[in-house]
């Protein structure tokens, strides 16, 4: 199957599984229910991460903001985790990944794909606090780093 069209696969998925969540949360038992911050079914925020360096990720956002959006808050230091070189982590280990960040002096190409959003290449600069987050229903493709 080729990448694009497991990204069609997964944000579609997402897009189903979210609509069933909010459908039936009022009759859902407590253990049906995703916390929230966390995968919705199998659908996770995740990092391809194909540059040769590892990329801080946050597993837990707290700090509030837009998703797609740089933030004036961090993560907090126990909710960091690193996306090796030339890994996928987020769906593949069932753990939702909710930001990543740019060093200063450091940028970062590729692209992203949410099921609300559809591809978007970007490059992505230390802006704020240097942390980008983004949606459950989020790939974020890093190709290469500079800097």
């Amino acid at each position: 199957m080729r990448l694009s069209a497991k990204i069609g696969t997964a944000v579609g998925a997402g897009v189903l599984a979210a609509g069933g969540l909010v459908g039936g949360a009022g009759t859902a038992s407590a253990g049906e229910m995703t916390p929230m911050g966390g995968c919705i079914g199998n659908v996770c925020g995740t990092i391809y991460n194909h540059t040769n360096t590892h990329i801080a990720v946050c597993l837990n956002w707290s700090g509030g903001g837009r998703d797609q959006d740089y933030q004036t808050h961090g993560c907090r230091p126990a909710q960091v985790a690193y996306a090796k070189p030339h890994s996928v982590y987020g769906a593949p280990q069932h753990r939702d990944i909710d930001a990543f960040y740019i060093a200063p002096g450091t940028s970062y190409s590729g692209w992203y794909a949410c099921a609300h959003t559809g591809v978007t290449y970007k490059t992505w600069h230390h802006i704020r606090t240097g942390w980008w987050k983004f949606s459950t229903d989020c790939i974020v493709k890093i190709n290469s780093k500079r800097g």
